[in-house]
């Protein structure tokens, strides 16, 4: 509703306690703002209230507030995590890709299931293609005609946000099949070892806590083995500490609430797969090479057309999932969803250490990323700063971020 609407409807229905002038039988512009203003402000709390209660719990009862606050940034930064995908470019020179796939995928996985009554599972799978399709569309433009991929990606993203407002028929749809919702928002549960208390939460908290360790003695022997030059062994042991400790604090946060979060368990698979590719593919050091150095990316030989094509299809499939899985979160979809998505996977790139420069940048490091950026979030809302002080932080938060890549990567010159 606008400020033009919001009078008119005023106007048209006053209420018995608005004053009214005398002279003319208006109402007064002042009183006129403060029912706008209290509207707003019921708005906003009711729409508080319905989002806090979905997926995660009641944020209203207190002894489950402190794991709420960290099941929603945890949701965050699996959003961010998913998007650096779908919205980053930085091993290209940070070509951002400006890709309305998550609302378009959101959109027809609610027009599907919850108006036409869809299979849920088969429905994700058309909402996976959907993404996938138009990912290598936004590829063929980039990879094979040279079109620029802000420009490319700027019209897709305007083209597809109008087609899921067209697919919603601007509305709000909600999603309400128990099915689609458990594959994303669920927690895991062992019969016989998660009855009460989720003891599984607790077992996998310390296997990964010894796995971190092992691997950091591994790697220090090898390196060791082959006479690469390595860090000191405080330094490599201390932070695989650190590393250990947050996951177990975590992990028995989990065991004291619900257990391993569904959501938890996509993040890190999806993570997992990519930080494989990235670093342990011929084809994963194509990014970097590409980011680094195009022109003698070509000359080596590598298909730098292909490196294109198949990385923007990967975004594409990835922000489908994203779109996924926002929709399960938050459990409707309307014409605004995805909005400023973009920003939010450029923010999390840039503090996760991907340089603007091209040539870096790790998976770890953006999902660290999205992490610190899912905190600001959170602590700003749960301090009730506005939503305008929000939007100053995170770009103070970025703008800190490229001049320090400026001046890393100036000292290097």
């Amino acid at each position: 509703m606008t400020w033009g609407d919001a009078m008119k409807d005023i106007k048209e229905k006053p209420t018995a306690h608005m004053p009214r002038s005398n002279a003319t039988g208006e109402i007064p512009k002042a009183a006129l703002k403060k029912a706008w203003a209290e509207a707003k402000e019921k708005s906003r709390t009711m729409l508080r209230e319905s989002t806090s209660t979905q997926g995660d719990g009641d944020y209203t009862k207190p002894q489950t507030f402190e794991i709420d606050k960290m099941s929603a940034i945890l949701h965050r930064m699996c959003h961010n995590a998913y998007r650096y995908r779908a919205g980053d470019s930085s091993f290209f020179r940070f070509q951002t890709s400006r890709l309305f796939i998550p609302a378009e995928a959101g959109d027809a996985a609610a027009v599907l299931i919850g108006s036409k009554g869809f299979n849920p599972f088969i429905t994700i799978l058309l909402c996976l293609v959907i993404g996938l399709l138009v990912g290598v569309w936004q590829g063929y433009w980039i990879g094979y005609k040279r079109i620029p991929p802000f420009i490319t990606t700027l019209a897709g993203m305007f083209i597809f946000r109008g087609f899921g407002r067209l697919v919603l028929d601007n509305k709000t749809v909600s999603i309400q099949n128990k099915s689609f919702l458990n594959v994303f928002t669920s927690y895991i549960n062992i019969p016989g070892l998660d009855d009460g208390k989720k003891y599984s939460a607790l077992i996998v908290g310390v296997l990964i806590a010894c796995y971190i360790i092992f691997s950091t003695m591994r790697s220090r022997a090898n390196k060791a083995k082959k006479g690469y030059r390595q860090n000191t062994a405080a330094s490599d042991y201390s932070r695989a500490a650190v590393i250990a400790v947050v996951i177990l604090w975590y992990c028995y946060k989990l065991y004291q609430y619900k257990g391993i979060s569904v959501m938890l368990v996509w993040v890190v698979a999806i993570c997992m797969i990519y930080n494989f590719i990235t670093s342990k593919t011929a084809f994963g050091r194509y990014f970097y090479a590409i980011g680094g150095n195009e022109k003698a990316t070509q000359l080596s030989g590598i298909d730098t057309n292909k490196v294109y094509f198949i990385a923007y299809a990967n975004m594409g499939l990835l922000a489908g999932l994203a779109g996924l899985l926002c929709a399960a979160r938050v459990g409707s979809v309307n014409g605004s969803t995805g909005t400023s998505f973009e920003m939010d996977a450029i923010g999390s790139c840039f503090i996760g250490g991907a340089s603007a420069y091209g040539g870096s940048g790790t998976v770890g490091g953006v999902v660290i990323g999205a992490l610190l950026l899912g905190v600001i979030n959170m602590g700003m809302s749960i301090m009730g700063i506005g939503d305008s002080w929000q939007y100053v932080v995170k770009g103070v938060v970025i703008l800190l971020a490229v001049f320090l890549d400026y001046f890393r990567n100036k000292g290097k010159k």
